[in-house]
């Protein structure tokens, strides 16, 4: 019987402590940080002059005029959902826009989502940020959140693309 309460105890413990594991877990370099990627694209973060982007960015080659082109080299979730691109646009050291791109073709589990990559993305930005205020004609979807001016749009058949913009 002795032996048996410092065992309970001791289960008890990690138990306790295995929920406060941090539930980013997996989501790339974000997850490593400890904040999610959307998270950080609506934060004021990204966007002040001179800011530097979390995590490993490549500049692309090309560059029109001070426009510059940078491509996350590393994985990330965004909105629960692998990004298959995540891209930024910077001109005269301030980030214009963050792009992140979803592809169905890329997902593991495509076939489960019955209203496919759009209405997924829709719905888990809907549960960040709420409702989506804004539809444009081509179906474009924008909500504000945080710092950010959060914008899904199908980009063809199987892919959406979401931008996040800074909320003037």
């Amino acid at each position: 019987m002795k032996a048996i309460l410092p065992a309970l105890f001791a289960a008890l413990l990690v138990t306790n402590l295995a929920h406060a594991v941090p539930q980013a877990v997996g989501n790339g370099i974000f997850g490593a940080v400890g904040v999610a990627f959307e998270k950080y694209a609506a934060s004021d973060g990204p966007w002040a002059q001179g800011a530097e982007l979390k995590g490993p960015w490549k500049v692309r080659a090309e560059k029109k005029g001070d426009i510059e082109n940078l491509d996350l080299a590393a994985e990330a979730v965004v909105f629960g959902i692998p990004a298959s691109q995540i891209s930024a646009e910077r001109s005269a050291g301030i980030v214009r826009r963050i792009t992140v791109r979803f592809d169905e073709g890329k997902m593991k589990n495509a076939k489960a989502n019955p209203g496919g990559l759009y209405a997924q993305v829709i719905a888990n930005i809907t549960a960040l940020a709420g409702e989506p205020k804004q539809t444009s004609p081509g179906g474009e979807r924008s909500v504000r959140y945080e710092s950010s001016l959060i914008t899904a749009r199908k980009s063809g058949g199987k892919e959406v693309s979401v931008d996040f913009t800074p909320a003037k």
